[in-house]
């Protein structure tokens, strides 16, 4: 693969990195999805909810693992490298311009400026969601706990209901970091980072940026 130009090999991450994200956020989505349209249309209650979150976290794990072997795979078919796992999904994570072009060869022609561009405006909306997922989640779980609390009537009371939000966002926080740490190893993220130390440099740039 060394003939390939700058911009095959930009278009190539692209690939492969959309493929990564999709198998490592779609299935999970959609169970839940379904999952909790079932539990209120069932009226099932909180163990509804519960089942439907272990479900998705299970058929989240089998999709991971499941992508990262055939990257494996493709790889041993290659040369037996980590070529696609490596550079490749190196490539799609590297951020500024100098980095990828330094990458696939510094072949800065316009086509791979071009193509640098598409890949730079995709991974940006990436990063920025995954910034904003924390604070929807930790958004979410508060409102669950303080729907619960107020299922409640009995005991309804501020202690109860901090209670509850505290005890639903305390959990979701475990879930989320699980749940991150599963989906990096299927997004092949470079040297050894995960989802929570993007979100946290995405955070100290925003921050910074509005000091």
């Amino acid at each position: 693969m060394d003939s390939i130009v700058g911009s095959d090999l930009i278009v190539a991450a692209l690939v492969f990195g959309c493929a990564g994200l999709t198998f490592a956020i779609a299935p999970f989505v959609i169970v839940m999805i379904g999952g909790i349209r079932k539990a209120e249309t069932t009226n099932s209650g909180e163990g509804g909810y519960i089942n439907t979150l272990f479900m998705a976290f299970c058929v989240h794990v089998v999709s991971c693992f499941f992508f990262m072997t055939v990257i494996y795979i493709l790889d041993v078919f290659y040369d037996q490298s980590s070529y696609i796992s490596g550079k490749i999904f190196q490539i799609f994570w590297a951020g500024n311009e100098t980095q990828v072009m330094k990458l696939v060869g510094g072949n800065a022609t316009s086509a791979a400026k071009g193509a640098w561009t598409t890949l730079y405006f995709v991974t940006t909306i990436i990063n920025y969601v995954f910034a904003l997922l924390p604070l929807l989640l930790i958004a979410g779980a508060a409102s669950y706990g303080f729907k619960q609390a107020r299922k409640d009537t009995y005991n309804e009371n501020i202690l109860t209901i901090v209670s509850f939000m505290s005890v639903s966002v305390i959990v979701a926080t475990l879930f989320y970091i699980a749940w991150a740490k599963i989906a990096s190893l299927a997004l092949f993220l470079p040297d050894g980072r995960d989802l929570i130390d993007i979100t946290q440099s995405m955070w100290k740039d925003i921050l910074l940026k509005g000091v």
